[in-house]
């Protein structure tokens, strides 16, 4: 965990992208949760939280190819994707637009300074995700940041008791990517002391992915069912966290204002405006750049330029 920093993190995710694109660019996500178990059940939970959604934008953080956000978003959700690879979300704007629909809206974001206003979301999902994050107190003191008083985030994560995860967080540390798991006592401890109020706390496992088990050896998808039949037999050790928290206060409704509008610089906190191909910071002594990507709105630290430095 702590040999691994951001930006290892984000060149893992996008050449591990890169070598699946055409799987994933073939893949109908509506399909898919048609025929695959496990991807379906991880909606259903996903959806059963937002079933007390009560307005506003949702956030999916760490969202990668933004399969979840773009089936709610054909469902009816105001889904918003973001993740630190912008190759991930490419692909799923990509593929949206292959099967012709609109998906959520995108933007490149670094959870650790994520380009939103305060209060702009009505209801968070991080779903197997705060495990990534380099410096995990920040990346919730944004997240209680930018979601609405009263509004409320799902936290799906591993439990750092299961020697399977255990044996997988060795192995994917060593690949670069940063990886951490949670006792049921910790992660709360992470959520209220950033300021939320822990609604409820389970225990929960999802079956293995068809789609995935598809693409696996044999004997590695009999491990993963294995596995599915072990752990939803003994939870309290095979079973990761499900924690849905609350940020205080009272809820009021969120201005219908679109969500361009409440972009915000991560360098300088300014509002960004649009001009061409590109975001630019509209007001401040420095002023920065950030690019679009395939259409992707790249609104990262690293990939701002400043204007002074950029020629006429």
């Amino acid at each position: 965990m702590g040999f691994v920093s951001k930006e290892q993190e984000r060149a893992f995710e996008k050449r591990h992208i890169l070598r699946q694109e055409d799987r994933y660019l073939a893949t109908d996500v509506l399909q898919r949760v048609q025929h695959d178990r496990g991807y379906s059940e991880k909606l259903l939970l996903i959806e059963g939280f937002l079933g007390d959604h009560r307005g506003g934008p949702i956030l999916d953080l760490g969202a990668n190819t933004s399969g979840e956000a773009e089936v709610l978003s054909h469902r009816g959700y105001p889904m918003v994707a973001t993740d630190i690879n912008e190759i991930a979300l490419s692909l799923s704007k990509k593929r949206a637009r292959k099967f012709g629909r609109s998906g959520p809206e995108y933007y490149a974001a670094d959870a650790h300074r994520l380009p939103f206003d305060s209060n702009t979301f009505g209801s968070i999902v991080a779903f197997e995700v705060l495990h990534h994050f380099e410096r995990l107190e920040v990346v919730l003191g944004e997240i209680n940041r930018v979601l609405a008083p009263g509004g409320r985030l799902l936290a799906y994560e591993p439990f750092a008791l299961n020697p399977y995860r255990r044996i997988a967080e060795l192995r994917f540390l060593l690949l670069g990517s940063i990886e951490r798991s949670f006792t049921v006592t910790g992660l709360r401890r992470h959520l209220e002391t950033s300021g939320f109020e822990v609604d409820s706390v389970d225990r929960h496992v999802l079956p293995a992915s068809d789609w995935k088990k598809h693409y696996a050896t044999r004997f590695r998808a009999f491990l993963k069912d294995l596995y599915y039949a072990t752990a939803r037999r003994s939870l309290p050790i095979f079973g990761n966290i499900l924690m849905v928290a609350r940020k205080p206060g009272a809820w009021e409704p969120i201005d219908g204002a679109a969500l361009e509008t409440r972009l915000r610089c991560p360098i300088t906190g300014g509002p960004l405006i649009r001009e061409n191909e590109h975001f630019v910071t509209e007001v401040g002594p420095t002023r920065y750049r950030y690019p679009i990507t395939d259409g992707i709105p790249v609104l990262i630290e690293e990939d701002a330029e400043p204007l002074s430095q950029i020629p006429p």
